[in-house]
Protein backbone atom coordinates (compact mmCIF):
# COMPACT_ATOMS: atom_id res chain seq x y z
CA UNK A 1 0.00 0.00 0.00
CA UNK A 2 1.11 3.72 -1.28
CA UNK A 3 2.47 5.59 1.29
CA UNK A 4 2.76 9.21 0.10
CA UNK A 5 4.63 12.44 1.93
CA UNK A 6 6.34 11.45 4.79
CA UNK A 7 7.70 14.11 6.90
CA UNK A 8 5.65 16.50 4.94
CA UNK A 9 2.29 18.47 6.48
CA UNK A 10 -0.24 17.93 3.88
CA UNK A 11 -1.02 16.02 0.76
CA UNK A 12 -2.85 17.07 -2.21
CA UNK A 13 -4.79 13.89 -4.45
CA UNK A 14 -5.37 14.71 -7.73
CA UNK A 15 -7.68 11.99 -9.45
CA UNK A 16 -10.14 11.72 -12.29
CA UNK A 17 -13.54 9.82 -12.22
CA UNK A 18 -14.72 7.49 -14.66
CA UNK A 19 -17.21 10.06 -16.27
CA UNK A 20 -13.93 12.08 -16.60
CA UNK A 21 -14.72 14.73 -14.18
CA UNK A 22 -11.38 15.63 -12.70
CA UNK A 23 -10.94 15.46 -8.44
CA UNK A 24 -8.58 17.38 -6.00
CA UNK A 25 -8.43 16.26 -2.36
CA UNK A 26 -6.11 18.10 0.40
CA UNK A 27 -4.91 15.87 3.30
CA UNK A 28 -3.98 17.22 7.01
CA UNK A 29 -1.81 15.57 8.65
CA UNK A 30 0.32 13.66 6.14
CA UNK A 31 1.75 11.01 5.66
CA UNK A 32 -1.24 9.28 3.47
CA UNK A 33 -1.95 5.95 2.46
CA UNK A 34 -4.18 5.67 -0.87
CA UNK A 35 -5.24 2.16 -1.82
CA UNK A 36 -7.07 1.23 -4.71
CA UNK A 37 -10.35 -0.55 -4.78
CA UNK A 38 -10.94 -3.55 -6.77
CA UNK A 39 -14.21 -3.70 -8.56
CA UNK A 40 -16.53 -6.18 -7.43
CA UNK A 41 -19.71 -6.95 -9.85
CA UNK A 42 -20.91 -10.57 -8.57
CA UNK A 43 -23.94 -9.12 -8.36
CA UNK A 44 -26.07 -6.24 -6.93
CA UNK A 45 -28.64 -8.09 -4.58
CA UNK A 46 -28.17 -10.91 -2.10
CA UNK A 47 -31.36 -12.89 -2.55
CA UNK A 48 -32.54 -15.14 0.09
CA UNK A 49 -33.73 -18.47 -0.69
CA UNK A 50 -36.51 -20.46 1.96
CA UNK A 51 -37.71 -23.62 0.47
CA UNK A 52 -40.91 -25.34 2.35
CA UNK A 53 -41.20 -29.13 3.53
CA UNK A 54 -42.77 -31.35 1.84
CA UNK A 55 -46.41 -33.20 2.42
CA UNK A 56 -47.42 -35.99 0.49
CA UNK A 57 -50.20 -34.00 -1.39
CA UNK A 58 -47.23 -31.41 -2.50
CA UNK A 59 -49.12 -28.24 -0.60
CA UNK A 60 -46.04 -27.74 1.39
CA UNK A 61 -45.96 -27.37 5.08
CA UNK A 62 -45.23 -23.74 5.29
CA UNK A 63 -41.98 -24.56 7.47
CA UNK A 64 -40.57 -22.65 5.24
CA UNK A 65 -36.51 -23.43 5.84
CA UNK A 66 -33.32 -21.24 4.71
CA UNK A 67 -32.10 -22.32 1.51
CA UNK A 68 -28.86 -19.87 1.49
CA UNK A 69 -27.84 -16.59 -0.08
CA UNK A 70 -27.57 -16.22 -3.53
CA UNK A 71 -25.37 -13.12 -4.80
CA UNK A 72 -26.75 -12.41 -8.44
CA UNK A 73 -28.38 -9.25 -10.43
CA UNK A 74 -31.68 -10.85 -10.73
CA UNK A 75 -33.29 -14.27 -11.04
CA UNK A 76 -35.66 -16.17 -13.21
CA UNK A 77 -38.26 -19.21 -12.91
CA UNK A 78 -36.93 -21.83 -15.03
CA UNK A 79 -38.93 -25.26 -15.75
CA UNK A 80 -41.19 -27.69 -13.43
CA UNK A 81 -38.98 -31.21 -13.21
CA UNK A 82 -40.89 -33.93 -12.04
CA UNK A 83 -39.47 -35.49 -9.01
CA UNK A 84 -40.87 -39.19 -8.85
CA UNK A 85 -38.90 -39.55 -5.28
CA UNK A 86 -41.21 -36.65 -3.89
CA UNK A 87 -44.54 -38.30 -3.81
CA UNK A 88 -44.87 -37.04 -7.56
CA UNK A 89 -44.62 -33.36 -6.66
CA UNK A 90 -42.99 -31.38 -9.33
CA UNK A 91 -39.46 -28.97 -8.31
CA UNK A 92 -38.95 -25.55 -9.50
CA UNK A 93 -36.15 -24.53 -11.13
CA UNK A 94 -34.60 -20.94 -10.40
CA UNK A 95 -31.83 -19.74 -12.48
CA UNK A 96 -29.72 -16.79 -10.73
CA UNK A 97 -27.89 -14.04 -13.34
CA UNK A 98 -25.11 -13.52 -13.96
CA UNK A 99 -23.50 -16.06 -12.70
CA UNK A 100 -26.02 -18.60 -13.99
CA UNK A 101 -26.40 -20.51 -11.09
CA UNK A 102 -28.93 -22.69 -10.56
CA UNK A 103 -31.03 -23.79 -7.59
CA UNK A 104 -34.34 -26.63 -7.54
CA UNK A 105 -36.59 -25.80 -5.30
CA UNK A 106 -38.81 -28.60 -3.55
CA UNK A 107 -41.74 -28.43 -3.69
CA UNK A 108 -43.12 -26.01 -5.49
CA UNK A 109 -43.75 -23.59 -2.51
CA UNK A 110 -40.61 -21.18 -2.07
CA UNK A 111 -39.88 -17.79 -0.86
CA UNK A 112 -37.46 -15.53 -2.27
CA UNK A 113 -36.31 -12.34 0.03
CA UNK A 114 -34.01 -9.38 -1.85
CA UNK A 115 -31.68 -7.27 -0.72
CA UNK A 116 -29.05 -4.80 -1.75
CA UNK A 117 -25.59 -5.79 -1.87
CA UNK A 118 -23.26 -3.96 0.44
CA UNK A 119 -19.79 -4.95 -1.12
CA UNK A 120 -21.31 -4.73 -4.99
CA UNK A 121 -18.65 -2.42 -7.12
CA UNK A 122 -18.73 -2.06 -10.64
CA UNK A 123 -15.51 -0.06 -11.26
CA UNK A 124 -12.96 0.22 -9.10
CA UNK A 125 -12.05 3.15 -6.81
CA UNK A 126 -9.75 4.49 -3.92
CA UNK A 127 -9.33 4.61 -0.64
CA UNK A 128 -7.19 7.50 1.25
CA UNK A 129 -6.34 7.65 5.44
CA UNK A 130 -4.90 10.48 7.07
CA UNK A 131 -1.27 10.54 9.12
CA UNK A 132 -3.16 8.97 11.65
CA UNK A 133 -4.62 5.92 9.99
CA UNK A 134 -7.93 7.66 9.43
CA UNK A 135 -10.28 6.96 6.30
CA UNK A 136 -10.70 10.74 4.95
CA UNK A 137 -12.04 9.80 1.50
CA UNK A 138 -13.75 5.81 -0.10
CA UNK A 139 -15.30 6.98 -3.67
CA UNK A 140 -15.88 3.89 -6.44
CA UNK A 141 -16.02 5.28 -10.11
CA UNK A 142 -12.36 6.20 -9.79
CA UNK A 143 -9.65 5.44 -12.31
CA UNK A 144 -6.38 3.68 -10.04
CA UNK A 145 -3.82 6.61 -11.79
CA UNK A 146 -3.80 9.27 -8.82
CA UNK A 147 -1.02 11.67 -8.62
CA UNK A 148 0.27 13.08 -5.27
CA UNK A 149 2.27 16.08 -4.64
CA UNK A 150 3.33 17.07 -1.10
CA UNK A 151 3.02 20.56 0.88
CA UNK A 152 2.71 23.27 -1.69
CA UNK A 153 5.16 21.08 -4.53
CA UNK A 154 3.89 20.20 -7.57
CA UNK A 155 3.78 16.65 -8.29
CA UNK A 156 6.60 14.80 -10.70
CA UNK A 157 6.86 15.49 -13.82
CA UNK A 158 4.84 19.16 -13.77
CA UNK A 159 6.35 22.71 -13.52
CA UNK A 160 5.08 25.28 -10.70
CA UNK A 161 3.84 28.67 -11.65
CA UNK A 162 2.88 31.66 -9.87
CA UNK A 163 -1.06 32.02 -10.92
CA UNK A 164 -3.28 34.72 -9.33
CA UNK A 165 -5.85 32.89 -8.27
CA UNK A 166 -5.64 30.19 -4.76
CA UNK A 167 -3.26 28.90 -3.97
CA UNK A 168 -1.11 31.60 -5.56
CA UNK A 169 0.85 28.91 -7.71
CA UNK A 170 0.01 26.27 -10.41
CA UNK A 171 1.17 22.86 -11.67
CA UNK A 172 1.77 22.80 -15.20
CA UNK A 173 2.38 18.87 -17.20
CA UNK A 174 6.04 18.98 -18.06
CA UNK A 175 5.61 16.36 -20.93
CA UNK A 176 2.61 18.10 -22.40
CA UNK A 177 3.23 21.24 -22.39
CA UNK A 178 6.50 20.20 -24.08
CA UNK A 179 4.00 17.85 -26.91
CA UNK A 180 1.87 21.05 -27.75
CA UNK A 181 5.50 23.67 -28.15
CA UNK A 182 6.47 20.75 -30.27
CA UNK A 183 3.12 20.60 -32.15
CA UNK A 184 3.19 24.96 -32.81
CA UNK A 185 6.64 24.31 -33.76
CA UNK A 186 6.12 21.39 -36.47
CA UNK A 187 3.31 24.00 -37.90
CA UNK A 188 5.29 27.10 -37.83
CA UNK A 189 8.22 25.34 -39.61
CA UNK A 190 5.79 24.10 -42.45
Amino acid sequence: MPIYCTEKKTATIFFQRENGTKGQLIVSPAPVEIVCLQSNNQGKYIFTLAASGSNPDCSGDNGYQFGGDRIADSYQLGRLIPNYTSFGCSVQEIIFYPSGQTDVVHPVQYRISQRNNPDYNPSEGIQVKDGIGKVVFKEFGIKCNWVVSCDDDCPEGSHKCTHNKYPGYCCVPCKETGDRLKNIANKVGR
